[in-house]
């Protein structure tokens, strides 16, 4: 299909939607989702891919460190002064957030095949979302979607 003109940069050449198995990982420990609810939904429109979803924790195991989720397609690393990095929406369910943030982010950098999840606070950088915050009880969900680019 060409969308407004007959040349090469007007031809969209892939679309693809559907759903794949998140994975949470940290340093060290686990993160177990729960198998009923554990799938995201992507829709790729050229290079641009749209994630949306939830997740359920169902059990950790001493997690400890900086939480990443998989992502369906890894995200370029090819374009000028990190105009390919994208940042996404994060919202948590029963889950202890640090009493010094003000809003919960996920980036996805150059390269990267996951979505690391952050944290703002005032006047600082952005720390990592420890997995220690997570206490396994089967009642906490992670809400995320974003959009980034992939080769």
């Amino acid at each position: 299909v060409y969308l407004g003109g007959t040349g090469s940069a007007n031809k969209l050449d892939d679309y693809e939607e559907g759903d794949y198995e998140a994975t949470l990982t940290c340093s060290s420990g686990t993160i177990t989702l729960a198998s009923a609810i554990n799938r995201m939904a992507y829709t790729k429109i050229g290079r641009q891919v749209t994630i949306t979803g939830r997740v359920n924790i169902a059990s950790v195991s001493s997690p400890s460190g900086g939480v990443v989720m998989n992502l369906p397609f890894a995200s370029t690393g090819s374009l000028a002064d990190q105009a390919d990095y994208s940042i996404f929406n994060v919202a948590m369910h029963d889950v202890v957030i640090p009493s010094d943030a003000i809003q919960l982010f996920g980036e996805v950098g150059q390269g990267s095949s996951t979505v690391s999840i952050f944290y703002v606070v005032s006047n600082s950088a952005w720390p990592s979302f420890n997995a220690n915050n997570f206490d396994g009880s089967g009642n906490e969900y992670i809400y995320i979607n974003g959009t980034y680019l992939t080769d």
